[in-house]
């Protein structure tokens, strides 16, 4: 239930990023065609149900967010996992400044945030980078977020390269679309033919305090969820509270509630993951041995992927399986190196799979020793080994047993 309302809000903050956006983009036509679609893009999230989604979203969002950093056992995660969360801290960093001098101008003065007003003041002020970074910045974690949930759907894959180059496109023509405002204004004021603007009331100090009353807030709720998170590691530590869990080739204790996965990259084991800990991929699965009433029973996520793959009942998902007490751990899919671990990759690869016409009717004419390969013979990604049992009842039956 928290991924899903996680993924809702976070969809409706995308929502409105993308329209932003958008209404950017429209500069590169004219000052007149950005204006126009700005008061679409008000009449669309300036009003009372849509203003209580947007900033209850964020809210949510936010608070989701400060969540599931202090229930972190540890740092160690994928590159773009860390990018998407350290982006995600900087948003309302930056979105401080800007809702005080939009939103909260224009409800506590009745300021107008019209393109013609704001565009050569950021432009003036210096003020206009910090503006394209917060979009930019936006519109890169909501991207990676949903990336994240779709990249293992098959229509995803079929359709990134199109996604990906609207993921480059859109800021790009935003900032594009800024820029080109900003030279219009100025031209059409050094032709004289803009009508100067009247003068905000705003008053600047009162919004500069209340940006700064919001940005040391979210510092103030950081802060604190990690003095809270190193609070809880050191309580679990001092209290002595500690799973042993016996991998093939060493043994590693972890404080209890941690889950497997955590404890693998903790301690440097290499261990394949590629979805972030979401129970999604299943790369990470384990073979579990030991008492089994020191794992708990898998939850709604683990189950779908268990059932998904089929797996038996000493299959867990180790981003998801916390022992509650001394357990054997086997990894299905062993990672390569430590590398992969860490950062996770996907690669593709070619398989070649070799059958043989009538190989069941042939196989039911021979003992079963001689249809099993030996011993020494093995399957591997990109060469074939050819048993040579197989090869005796290839050459023995030419005719019947021409290769597919």
């Amino acid at each position: 239930m928290i991924r899903r309302v996680r993924l809702a809000t976070g969809l409706i903050l995308f929502l409105f990023v993308a329209t932003h956006l958008l209404n950017h983009a429209l500069g590169l036509v004219s000052l007149q065609a950005a204006e126009q679609a700005r008061r679409v893009f008000l009449a669309i999230w300036r009003n009372g149900p849509a203003t209580i989604a947007f900033y209850g979203a964020l809210v949510i969002h936010i608070g989701l967010a400060l969540q599931a950093l202090h229930e972190r056992h540890t740092f160690r995660m994928p590159v773009l996992e860390a990018v998407r969360i350290v982006v995600g801290l900087c948003i309302p960093v930056l979105l401080a400044t800007h809702f005080a001098a939009s939103r909260l101008a224009h409800e506590l003065y009745g300021v107008d945030d019209l393109y013609a007003r704001v565009v050569p003041s950021m432009w003036d002020s210096g003020a206009a980078p910090r503006q394209l970074t917060l979009l930019v910045l936006a519109w890169l974690h909501g991207c990676l977020g949903i990336h994240f949930v779709l990249r293992y759907r098959r229509r995803y894959r079929e359709w990134f390269y199109l996604w990906f180059a609207a993921m480059v496109l859109l800021p790009l023509l935003a900032a594009l679309g800024f820029v080109n405002m900003a030279r219009e204004v100025e031209a059409l004021e050094a032709a004289g033919a803009l009508v100067p603007l009247p003068a905000s009331n705003a008053d600047g100090d009162h919004l500069k305090f209340l940006s700064n009353w919001i940005l040391l807030s979210f510092l103030g709720l950081v802060s604190i969820t990690l003095l809270l998170r190193a609070g809880r590691l050191q309580r679990e530590r001092r209290l002595g509270r500690l799973v042993r869990l016996s991998y093939p080739d060493r043994e590693v204790e972890v404080p209890l509630g941690w889950s497997v996965l955590e404890a693998s990259r903790v301690h440097g084991i290499p261990h394949l993951s590629l979805c972030g800990g979401r129970a999604r991929c299943s790369t990470c699965r384990i073979r579990v041995s030991g008492d089994a009433a020191g794992v708990p029973l898998p939850q709604e996520a683990e189950l779908h992927t268990l059932r998904r793959i089929r797996a038996g009942p000493d299959v867990g998902v180790p981003c998801q399986v916390r022992a509650a007490a001394a357990i054997g751990v086997a990894p299905l899919l062993r990672a390569r190196t430590a590398e992969v671990a860490a950062s996770g990759s996907e690669r593709e690869v070619v398989v070649l799979f070799v059958d043989l016409r009538r190989w069941t009717s042939l196989s039911e004419h021979h003992l079963p020793h001689v249809n099993i390969p030996r011993p020494e013979a093995r399957l591997a990604i990109g060469q074939v080994v050819f048993p040579q049992t197989t090869k005796t009842i290839v050459e023995s039956k030419r005719r019947q047993a021409r290769p597919c």
